[in-house]
């Protein structure tokens, strides 16, 4: 049977996916190094924020894909299930990087890529303790 919700998480789904190419494929700020060629020490907090911004696009990332497919699966979420999640969000993480490439001024960080993981990592077992607390907290109001 055909299921407007499920269609409506998987275009959300991708829309996001397509939302973080675009994102982590802007060209870099020239404002990062000062003139003498030296790293400025805006260097070290650009990096922390690169790292949230990885963590936190791809854990919304993480956050879609178990909802998807907790929908495809009627909430029933097994290990393979979760694998399959960590290697699309994984291996969306490494095709954006490898996008990076290409982009002027920007380079491939396998580091990003593992920020990338644990960001969707993040996102699925946030995901996963919010719906099993709201089952189970439903499940003893209904006693």
């Amino acid at each position: 049977m055909f299921r407007v919700s499920l269609v409506l998480l998987i275009v959300t789904t991708v829309s996001w996916m397509a939302f973080i190419l675009i994102v982590l494929s802007q060209a870099p700020e020239h404002t990062l190094f000062v003139s003498s060629g030296y790293m400025n020490s805006q260097i070290f907090s650009s990096e922390f924020i690169a790292i949230g911004a990885h963590l936190g696009l791809f854990g919304i990332l993480g956050v879609f894909l178990y909802i998807t497919i907790c929908d495809v699966r009627h909430c029933f979420i097994k290990q393979l299930d979760l694998g399959a999640i960590l290697l699309i969000g994984g291996g969306w993480g490494v095709l954006t990087e490898l996008f990076q490439l290409g982009v002027l001024g920007r380079y491939a960080s396998s580091g990003d890529v593992i920020a990338d993981l644990f960001g969707v990592l993040a996102g699925v077992l946030l995901t996963r303790s919010v719906i099993s607390l709201v089952t189970e907290s439903n499940y003893k109001y209904d006693r």
